[in-house]
């Protein structure tokens, strides 16, 4: 039966509580009674410390038990300590085809649900094939029962296998906008999902590789030969880097040219809010976006939005001067009532604020940020 252990702090603290003992004399005690474990074994810091309170100290932290075949959250299927036997379900972010280093096929995929997303691997020529017979399209809420679980370098992956079962769900129960997370809160590294409305947009064009996006060194229509592809017929790519916000905090994002493409770039850039899946990259200070579901168009009629403030106009409205490099008036009201509903009389309101406090100027027709 699969079975979730509890973080090694969480039951360290357990023992401490129940034995006096200092968390270092635990921490050492457990390090010298690994040594009689295959190294395979006493790898796992969790499976030793649950080892040593259990036989050593007589002591048996709460485990959170997971019935066989049981769908569980990607969350659990994280912390489990099982490595087959699992079952899980959620939305079909991006999948891909990839040429391991014997020049086999295998394929890539990461699944998302309300508590995070896992990359899933496929390996096996037939495993492969049924994968394929699926159809199973990005956006798809799929079903896995009994997959395994690789871990590499602290990172865990499903890794699907001949007997694993496949199930596109035709009625999920949550919709996908259901998984948004606040930018506020978005995780290094994870995939995950948000709702953004585009304060502004701009495209990067270049003559490139119709599948991995690499660019070459010649015309439009043109035979290639990239590196990664073999050779390929080049076609124009565009990139799109936008500065979004979810009304609470701004982000930069970066759709990639296989999402333009599939989308078109007017579809995206007149979209009044987006539900984009994709990684945060800290480091970059960028959301990478994997996937976009359908966008609600500025020119249907727009959800019920809370109004903006005072404060929040007057933030926004010197980010979208900066990266427009100014902007009539006229033009800086509409920006104002598209992106934030926000009404003539309070956009004007907010305008003569930011000037009393000298964050903008007004030059020959157009406002600018002081400098």
């Amino acid at each position: 039966m699969p079975t979730s252990l509890p973080p090694v702090e969480e039951m360290l603290n357990f023992a401490s509580e129940r034995t006096g003992k200092t968390i270092e004399q635990l921490k050492k005690a457990i390090e010298e009674y690994s040594t009689k474990y295959a190294e395979v074994i006493r790898s796992s810091d969790r499976l030793m410390t649950y080892l040593y309170l259990k036989e050593e100290l007589g002591l048996t932290p709460p485990i959170s038990t997971v019935p066989p075949s049981e769908i569980v959250s990607i969350e659990e299927v994280k912390k489990s300590l099982a490595k087959s036997g699992l079952s899980t379900e959620g939305y079909l972010i991006r999948q891909w085809t990839f040429t391991t280093s014997s020049q086999n096929e295998a394929i890539g995929f990461i699944l998302l649900d309300k508590t995070g997303s896992m990359l899933g691997m496929l390996f096996n020529e037939q495993v492969i094939e049924n994968w394929k017979n699926h159809n199973l399209q990005t956006g798809d809420f799929i079903r896995l029962r009994n997959f395994g679980v690789n871990e590499y370098e602290g990172r865990k992956s499903m890794r699907i296998s001949a007997r694993t079962q496949i199930e596109k769900v035709n009625k999920p129960p949550y919709s996908i906008e259901e998984t948004a997370t606040p930018i506020s809160q978005l995780r290094d590294g994870e995939c995950l999902v948000i709702h953004a409305t585009l304060l502004t947009t701009e495209e990067t064009e270049y003559i490139g590789c119709p599948y991995c996006g690499r660019k070459l060194d010649v015309k439009e229509g043109q035979k290639a030969d990239c590196q990664k592809c073999g050779e390929v017929i080049a076609e124009k790519q565009t990139w799109i880097r936008a500065l979004a916000t979810d009304g609470t905090e701004d982000i930069q994002v970066t759709i990639p040219p296989r999402l333009v493409k599939k989308y078109g770039k007017k579809a995206i850039e007149d979209s009044y809010i987006l539900t984009l899946a994709g990684t945060y990259r800290k480091s970059e200070g960028e959301f990478m976006v994997e996937y976009i579901a359908m966008p609600t168009q500025k020119t249907e009629a727009k959800p019920q939005t809370v109004k903006p403030s005072a404060n929040m106009l007057e933030e926004k409205i010197p980010l979208l001067l900066q990266s427009w490099n100014g902007m009539p008036e006229d033009k800086l009201i509409e920006q104002c009532r598209n992106l934030m509903n926000a009404t003539e009389e309070e956009t004007r309101k907010a305008i003569e604020n930011l000037m009393n406090q000298g964050k903008i100027k007004l030059e020959k027709g157009i406002y600018t940020v002081t400098n």
